[in-house]
């Protein structure tokens, strides 16, 4: 069993270590680190930490597909919180008195776990709501504020924006008020001489990570909902973005390795020719090809789609001129159906489940090898000044660069649409998006000493 803890501000790696010496600690979690994980059943997920402000958050359907695969995921304190009280009915557990107030509904907004904290060591600089409420609980239990200047100091700290609700500001607030001022001095002296005092988002990640330490999390119970139709076609897309082939090549996801195929492998046409008919006709990606091919014209035709049914302006709008003229019809109608599957906004493919994503990328390449080693000049050219980043590119020598590596010898706008579609891009603009990212490295346009370029601009 691998145990995978999200934690940062709450409690940090190194105070998780302590109570789980195995366990693997990650960041706060945010939109696609659930879906890089090699997660397999009966392995645990605590989430403690997550982002949600500058960065999407965890979403709910990351979690669901851990629970539908067998994944226990714990929740507590902060964002696990909030995501189990949302999702403690299809078998995420949570764990503590935050996510006890936020399911029985004592508490609603997002703002009363969040904490600003420093970038790199996640140190918190400001103090969650949460925080401030079991103060002023313990407070009223132990007769040193009364209830009524409880719920006053609350709403004054409520009033605070979370990034700024710090004891100075909390302070301030309350400076012209003797009434509150006298409350809090009362309540600060209390916490001074009570060292022993535990923050309520720490204990509960203590809480629950000792519950996972004894072996008290259980598999979750997901027999209600997971034979039912939740799953999307957005989730195998987050899949094919975020999932990561080979860990040993560090970070690399799934979609960076599929771009990069995409460009430069001579194969990947064909593949993804195949996986297009095999939409069309509704085969599996094991069937005979040109089978698939005779059955997709069939399909085609039966919709009412043949070549006859093409102007010439249309059918050269898919084609080049040396296509129109010398292919057969039925290759002509083949390539109009390939060049003509649509994408999203995000540049994914609506037929690119896992499983054709699997068949797409071929796994005797070092294609994650290539994009780690892409990222990496794409950085420390950066690095060597502002103006220096891939979206700086002069998209003339991009272009360039990608017609070479397709063997399009003649500057043909068309041809060069007509190779892009056949790829799975849109046309030759995507195709020069996406190479952004690889153009310094694959084109040794940056020498060894990463000098600047002059396929730079500005």
């Amino acid at each position: 069993m691998t145990v995978h803890v999200f934690c940062g501000p709450t409690i940090s790696a190194e105070q998780v270590g302590r109570i789980m010496p195995e366990a693997r600690t990650h960041p706060p979690v945010r939109h696609g680190d659930l879906l890089a994980l090699d997660c397999r059943p009966g392995d645990v997920v605590v989430i403690i930490d997550g982002v949600f402000h500058s960065t999407p958050p965890v979403r709910h359907k990351e979690i669901i597909l851990l629970l539908a695969s067998g994944v226990a995921v714990v929740g507590a304190s902060s964002m696990g919180a909030l995501r189990a009280a949302e999702l403690y009915p299809y078998g995420m557990r949570g764990v503590g008195r935050i996510f006890e107030m936020y399911r029985d509904g004592r508490i609603e907004a997002d703002d009363e776990v969040a904490v600003a904290h420093t970038p790199d060591d996640l140190r918190p600089l400001s103090i969650p709501l949460v925080d401030v409420r079991a103060d002023l609980d313990d407070a009223v239990v132990a007769e040193v504020i009364t209830p009524v200047e409880a719920d006053r100091l609350l709403a004054v700290a409520r009033e605070l924006h979370y990034p700024e609700r710090t004891a100075r500001a909390l302070a301030k607030a309350v400076a012209g008020d003797p009434v509150l001022r006298e409350a809090l001095d009362r309540m600060t002296r209390r916490r001074q001489h009570r060292p022993e005092a535990t923050d309520a988002k720490h204990a509960d990640a203590v809480e629950a990570l000792t519950l996972v330490a004894e072996g008290m999390i259980k598999p979750p119970d997901t027999g209600d909902w997971a034979g039912g139709s939740w799953r999307t076609t957005q989730i195998d897309q987050w899949i094919t973005r975020f999932r990561i082939r080979r860990p040993d090549a560090g970070r690399i996801p799934l979609a960076a390795e599929l771009q990069h195929q995409q460009l430069y492998d001579p194969d990947y046409p064909a593949r993804w020719r195949h996986v297009t008919f095999s939409w069309i006709t509704g085969d599996p990606l094991d069937a005979d090809p040109a089978a698939v091919e005779r059955r997709a014209i069939e399909v085609a035709r039966a919709h009412g789609l043949d070549r006859a049914s093409l102007s010439q302006e249309q059918a050269l709008y898919w084609l080049t001129r040396a296509e129109f003229d010398g292919l057969s019809e039925d290759e002509q109608l083949l390539r109009v159906l390939v060049r003509s599957a649509r994408f999203d906004a995000a540049g994914h493919t609506r037929l690119t489940t896992p499983e054709k994503t699997a068949f797409l990328l071929d796994p005797e390449l070092d294609s994650a090898g290539a994009v780690r080693d892409a990222w990496r000049v794409n950085d420390a050219v950066a690095a060597t000044a502002p103006h220096r980043a891939v979206h700086r590119l002069r998209p003339d020598l991009v272009r360039a660069h990608v017609a070479a590596r397709w063997n399009l010898s003649a500057p043909d706008p068309g041809a060069l649409d007509a190779a892009a579609r056949d790829r799975g891009f849109l046309d030759a603009a995507a195709a020069v998006e996406v190479a952004r990212a690889f153009y310094l490295h694959a084109s040794g346009a940056v020498p060894p000493t990463l000098g600047t370029s002059a396929a730079l601009s500005g």
